[in-house]
């Protein structure tokens, strides 16, 4: 089962995104998430599983999506690139997706209460360096870098 090539590019990817994030205040071209959510669709053909399970496993992506994206809990792009990294690891290994949400999750707390806090900001920053570490660090530890 070869899927570097989705951690790869991947990288490469949410490198991309981190730089146009900074680089254009929250700003970032959303063709790269649409580009890696077809390289994370590809994933299927790797991975041995019935297919009902693979479309249950975007059903259930797309109603998060929707009531992420409804609730305003993040940005849109950084919804759309959190989209690909959780089908990804779901098509992988659904593990991987209960692990990296922790992860997720925690890191994300960790800068919001950072942010208030500790730097006293109030307004809207750029989350794509959290969530390329978190990538990076993840499939690390799921030893993904084949």
């Amino acid at each position: 089962m070869n899927i570097s090539y989705w951690v790869f590019i991947g990288i490469i990817y949410l490198a991309i995104l981190t730089y146009q994030d900074y680089k254009h205040k929250m700003l970032v071209d959303d063709r790269f998430n649409y580009f890696m959510m077809g390289i994370t669709i590809s994933l299927i053909s790797h991975i041995k599983r019935p297919l009902w399970i693979f479309i249950v496993y975007i059903i259930v992506l797309i109603m998060l999506y929707q009531f992420l994206d409804k609730n305003k809990a993040l940005g849109g792009a950084d919804l759309k690139t959190i989209s690909w990294m959780f089908l990804g690891y779901l098509i992988i290994n659904p593990f991987f997706l209960m692990v990296f949400a922790a992860i997720l999750c925690t890191a994300a707390l960790l800068v919001i209460l950072l942010k208030k806090f500790v730097f006293k900001i109030n307004h809207p920053t750029p989350f794509y360096g959290v969530l390329f570490i978190i990538f990076i660090f993840s499939n690390y530890l799921f030893k993904l870098y084949g």
